[in-house]
């Protein structure tokens, strides 16, 4: 019975991980030993070379007799073995005869193949059994005996010479190539004639690259050596190419030139970024590096060392590329060649900062900084400061371009053009990133005239495409479509893939920005097949996106749901959960007129009870957020809802720690900057530490604690924040934290200086200008200073600060950091106020505010303009005061000052006769000082706008509110408030009989609820009301201040009171408008003597109840000489505390 003759290029493609490979070589091996034509991919790459999934699919579909997978534990776990096996149960699906062949290498399970497919099991049958098993199964089906057509045999006759010769090159070609390659390096035959011929006697396959069958190249045994040779002659002649280095160094290999192969390729591969011909270059290497690593010179290793890192570093294999550079270290150290030794460590750390692990990458680099150092490397210093400036661009941009700048001077000692080139357009990315628009182009301009220069394609290219970003920020959209286009002509021509998909891109979005969607579409549309063909998926993602914008935008609704399903299918598929967040907020998005306004927020929860119900956390917990970055500032209350809905999502989900993280920290700014619930917000940076120690981030852990110290301080518990401020400050210096050192011992020295201990501030300032300056942290350095010049005021030393602030200004002036320089200039105005040159601090004043507008500093305008507007109403300009202070009111971001500069204002817009407007501003401090919670900012604003209304409204209307209140149900301590607030407003209205009984109510419940910091302000309140009157009232006042101070004394809970009880009450003796005459003064203190005798009988306590009195007795003196007044109060404090 005749057999009908097989079709197939191949008997059988092996499908199989690489993981698998030492056991599938043997198998593929043993079959070929046979006759068999097998598919084994290392016996095909330069086959491969160039395809795409196409090749593949015939491979193992219609190309392939059967398809053998070799089914394994990595087989069933890898994407593309995956994707293999399901193209061959399409063609199965096709055959009428067996297909699948599977053998099994563990008892891993294969989706897809049932329990009763019949298996050949690695452990029962040996390589050779299996390949005789399919030997056989072929011969039972095709006519295995292979004879050369007749058409052939006469074929091989009649050819003529120079078709011959056009044979004998395609079969001693280094790989197949194309007619256009073969006509490139051979311009003298006629290809296409000969091709044509040769192909019609079926000597050659020519479909897309030129090859020809083994019989056919076994009868030029003889004359394939000197075919060879003159492959050779001709590639060497063209060498500077990448591609003929390439086919050069596979004759090399051929020939045995081991030493002048590896030269080849790492020259090419060094040479050249291209995507297209990194495949082929590690194909080479790897198999350098398998066989033939021993037979090269030392020399050549470490260069072959330095190729293969490089390589499998650009194509991301960062683990094995880190392998390659180490084996390099290691081999230069024993070779004594410290410039190779220092390359090493530098392509170790480069591939680190590729990787992402930024804190690896430094610690190489500065090992490498070190290395040049010591052995006066130049060039190497200038490659390590460019690749340090590129990280602290990121992190310091001011840091990262003075390195920057260094690494280029140092290239251009070296005349490294290429360096230049490259670490100007890292100089050009960083001020984009500091919205420096036209210092940034004119860098790129710099670097595309030398990388044009020099011809350096692939970084000229790369520059273009961030120009182009570059322009769209801002604003320049036309240029950036030309820079775009530029880019995109200049990578099709190079075969920059990536690029190519990048400049498409730029073009696409440039166009969708201009409103031009149907040019967008066009080439998002480009860009969708571009990407998917170089599986670029993050393009192909942007791709569907703006194909769905797009098409919603111009009412294509059905084309523009397809592509969003295909985008979130994708990002499923990938895990991008970054593209299915945007895609569904995006999606919530309604259009109006044409344009996508803000998401509406019902169907954004939708979506997101959607993706919980798929049990995605991740996806859920990134919406929440979402949520509620969307609700603030508008809606407080939701945001805050759905923080705490994204915390219950990431809580326990060791991969949502940073959401986590990132929620806690929103969470807490709400709490502290927008809605003054400051016991919740230090209650999150205790949430944030717990969560930091869990999953070791020392860091942010530490970062908390210290931001815990600077709130507390907020809050006057400096005690509290001094412990957590020294603990950071130990901990940073331990962990190399030198920001943190220098950032906890600022805060350290600040809250020494709250608590009154210049001494000690001074100190802990000296230590963190040590550590700023060992770190080259020069802004810290100059905001110490700042704080050293503000101690240095507070005892007096006006002539030391001064000078210490003109240095802060002129170093931040020279530094360009105009934060610092506007907040010296502000000091120094400051300091001329206190030294009573109030005229000179009026123009330092007004030239800060306009240091402010010219340098676009906005944090300290509104403090400026504060201060101003204080010093002109104390000049009696009320007019240029109120002018200054409201235009700069919308400013102020802090909590903690915004009922104080409402209440200035209010006074401000009553002294300028704006009546409605001092109401309106009255109540924003009132409302303003009760979100903060400062007792003494509320007693102060309340009986202001009592005091107001008192002049201008109804204070009887208050007066019932109140009473209604005490009539209902109450907290105990919202009863207490009411009753404090109650009394004051009596007093304030002259009710004193009923005040009397309210103060006596309040002492009661207070006393009884031991509600000991009201109990202290009802004292002090009644303090400050009696002081206003006669002697006899004034004594009254003195015996509430006793009261508040022994409530103070006799809870270690409130005795932190102690300092501003006594501290009240000496301003009140000593300030010249409330200060007694010496007389009165007299017999005040004569009295108050006489009574704490009686009362207490303790001598030491009477003694430190009569210390205001007695300072007092010699500060009144000086009231009317400021300066002698402050010199007299710093000796008697200094007295007072024994320093």
């Amino acid at each position: 019975m005749e057999m009908k003759k097989t079709e197939f290029r191949f008997d059988v493609a092996l499908s199989f991980a690489g993981q698998d490979r030492p056991y599938v070589e043997a198998v593929a091996r043993a079959m070929q030993s046979l006759g068999l034509q097998v598919f084994y991919d290392q016996d095909h790459h330069a086959h491969l070379w160039g395809k795409n999934r196409t090749e593949y699919e015939k491979i193992y579909g219609p190309d392939s007799a059967y398809v053998v997978p070799m089914i394994s534990k990595h087989y069933t776990e890898r994407e593309w073995t995956q994707w293999e096996f399901e193209t061959a149960k399409r063609e199965a699906k096709k055959r009428e005869d067996d297909f699948i062949l599977p053998i099994r290498i563990d008892d891993t399970r294969q989706i897809g193949l049932t329990d009763d497919h019949n298996y050949l099991g690695a452990d029962d049958f040996t390589p050779k059994e299996i390949a005789q098993a399919l030997k056989t199964k072929l011969d039972t089906r095709f006519i295995r005996k292979r004879k050369i057509d007749r058409s052939q045999k006469v074929g091989m006759t009649v050819l003529t010479a120079a078709a011959r010769e056009a044979l004998g090159i395609i079969i001693a070609a280094p790989i197949p190539m194309t007619a256009s390659h073969l006509k490139g390096l051979f311009p003298d035959i006629d290809w296409p004639k000969h091709i044509r011929r040769l192909k019609q006697l079926k000597l050659i396959n020519a479909d897309g690259l030129v090859d020809s069958p083994k019989h056919v190249v076994a009868s030029f045994t003889d004359e394939l050596a000197k075919l060879e040779s003159r492959w050779v002659i001709r590639l060497e002649e063209l060498q500077d190419h990448v591609d003929c280095a390439l086919f050069l160094s596979l004759l090399y290999i051929k020939q045995e030139r081991i030493d002048d192969a590896v030269l080849l390729v790492a020259d090419a591969t060094l040479a050249t970024e291209s995507d297209r011909w990194m495949p082929f270059c590690i194909s080479i290497l790897n198999a350098l590096n398998n066989n033939l690593l021993r037979k090269m010179q030392p020399e050549t290793r470490m260069k072959f060392f330095h190729a293969f890192g490089h390589c499998l570093s650009a194509s991301c294999q960062f683990g094995e590329a880190r392998a390659q550079f180490e084996k390099l270290r290691r081999i230069a150290v024993r070779r004594k060649d410290p410039e190779s030794v220092g390359l090493a460590l530098l392509n170790i750390g480069t591939n680190y900062h590729k990787q992402g692990d930024i804190e690896s990458a430094i610690r190489f680099y500065e090992r490498t900084r070190d290395h040049a150092k010591r052995h006066e490397l130049t060039m190497l210093a200038s490659h390590v400061a460019g690749n340090m400036g590129q990280i602290e661009v990121e992190i310091e941009p001011e840091r990262g371009i003075e390195l920057l700048r260094e690494s280029i001077k140092l290239k251009k000692k070296c005349n490294d053009e290429i360096g230049i080139a490259g670490s100007t357009q890292v100089l050009a990315q960083a001020f984009a990133e500091l919205g420096d628009f036209d210092s940034a182009i004119r860098y790129y301009d710099e670097a595309e005239a030398i990388t044009q220069n020099l011809q350096l394609a692939h970084l000229e290219t790369l520059l273009l495409n961030n120009k182009g970003n570059t322009l769209f920020e801002a604003g320049k959209r036309s240029e950036a479509l030309r820079v775009f286009k530029k880019a995109k002509r200049l990578a099709y021509k190079e075969g920059f893939d990536e690029l190519l998909v990048r400049a498409t891109e730029g073009i696409s979005r440039v166009l969708y920005s201009m409103g031009k969607l149907d040019e967008a579409k066009l080439r998002m549309e480009e860009l969708l097949e571009l990407a998917t063909k170089t599986e670029l998926f993050e393009f192909v993602m942007t791709a569907h996106h703006g194909l769905w914008a797009a098409n919603t935008r111009l009412g294509d609704y059905e084309d523009g749901s397809r592509h969003f399903q295909a985008l979130t299918r994708l990002a499923r598929k990938r895990k991008a959960e970054h593209w299915l967040i945007r895609g569904l907020v995006d999606k919530s998005r309604p259009i109006q007129d044409g344009n996508f306004i803000e998401a509406d927020l019902k169907t954004l929860k939708e979506m997101i009870t959607k993706e919980a119900r798929r049990k995605n956390k991740t996806a859920t917990a990134a919406l929440w957020f979402k949520l509620a970055q969307i609700c603030v500032p508008n809606d407080i209350s939701a945001a805050t809802d759905a923080l705490h809905k994204c915390i219950v999502c990431c809580e326990d989900e060791k991969e949502l720690v940073e959401t986590l993280l990132e929620a806690y920290e929103l969470l807490y700014t709400l709490y502290w900057d927008l809605s003054g619930q400051f016991e919740d917000a230090i209650e999150i940076l205790d949430s944030i530490v717990r969560v930091a120690k869990r999953h070791s981030s020392v860091e942010i852990e530490l970062a908390a604690i210290n931001q815990k110290g600077v709130c507390l301080q907020a809050l006057s518990r400096g005690r509290e924040a001094l412990q957590h401020h020294k603990r950071v400050s130990e901990l940073a210096r331990k962990q190399k934290l030198p920001w943190l050192v220098v950032k906890s011992l600022q805060n350290l020295a600040e809250c020494h200086l709250r608590l009154g201990d210049t001494n000690a501030a001074l100190r802990v300032f000296k230590k963190a200008r040590i550590v700023a300056a060992e770190s080259g942290d020069e802004a810290s350095v100059i905001q110490i200073d700042h704080g050293r010049a503000l101690t240095l005021v507070n005892t007096q030393e006006f002539d030391e600060a001064t000078v210490l602030f003109k240095e802060c200004r002129a170093r931040s002036l020279r530094m360009e950091l105009w934060s610092e320089y506007v907040r010296a200039c502000e000091a120094i105005a400051n300091l001329s106020w206190t030294r009573g040159r109030k005229k000179t601090a009026v123009k330092l004043y007004e030239k800060a505010l306009s240091e402010c507008d010219a340098r676009d500093v906005v944090e300290w305008k509104a403090q400026i303009a504060f201060n101003l507007s204080q010093l002109l109403r104390l000049l009696g300009d009320f007019r240029k005061a109120h002018k200054v202070l409201s235009h700069n009111i919308d400013l102020v971001d802090d909590v903690f000052l915004l009922s104080e500069f409402h209440s200035t204002l209010a006074e401000l817009c009553e002294e300028t006769n704006q009546l409605d407007d001092a109401r309106e501003h009255w109540q924003i401090a009132v409302q303003s000082s009760e979100n903060v919670g400062d007792e003494d900012e509320i007693v102060y604003c309340r009986s202001g706008y009592a005091k107001f209304e008192r002049r201008h409204g109804d204070q009887k209307r208050t007066i019932r509110e109140l009473d209604e209140l005490l009539k209902g149900k109450l907290s105990t301590e919202d009863r207490g408030i009411i009753l404090k607030q109650l009394f004051k407003t009596l007093l304030e209205r002259k009710s004193e009989k009923r005040a009397e009984s309210i103060f006596l109510t309040a002492q009661d419940h207070l006393q009884k609820y031991e509600l000991k910091e009201q109990l202290i302000d009802l004292y002090m309140a009644a303090f400050d009301h009696n002081w206003i009157g006669n002697r006899e009232s004034r004594f009254n006042a003195l015996q509430a201040y006793v009261a508040a101070f022994l409530t103070a004394a006799a809870d270690t809970k409130v005795e932190e009171q102690l300092g501003d009880i006594m501290g009240r009450t000496l301003l009140k003796l000593t300030q010249l408008e409330t200060a007694p005459s010496l007389t009165q003064l007299e017999w005040l203190t004569s009295r108050l003597e006489n009574w704490l005798t009686e009362q207490l009988g303790e001598a030491e306590l009477i003694s430190t109840l009569m210390h205001p009195v007695r300072y007092a007795e010699k500060l009144i003196p000086f009231n009317k000489n400021p300066v002698r007044f402050l010199e007299e109060h710093a000796r008697l404090f200094a007295e007072f505390t024994g320093e």
